[in-house]
């Protein structure tokens, strides 16, 4: 799932790995996977800082794709853990 080839070490790249989203920039390594039911979805992240996130809502959103770009931009925030 992470041994993709990147042809330029510092570019960020974004490709699938066994049904996840991984998202190489350098040699960081990230990765997510999103899922939802009626009335319900979710997100695992597990990001390059070794932070693994897990967030189920039971709900959804009438625009969930603008939804899930918002709580990833979060879930992805270096400030997100920070004491």
């Amino acid at each position: 799932m992470t041994s993709r080839q990147i042809p330029n070490q510092y570019k960020s790249v974004k490709y699938q790995g066994l049904g996840w989203r991984v998202i190489s920039k350098g040699h960081q390594l990230s990765w997510y996977k999103t899922g939802s039911f009626t009335g319900t979805n979710g997100l695992v992240v597990k990001r390059a800082d070794g932070i693994v996130i897990a967030v189920v809502f039971n709900t959804m959103p009438s625009n969930l794709g603008r939804f899930r770009v918002q709580l990833m931009g979060l879930l992805f925030s270096k400030n997100l853990l920070k004491e």
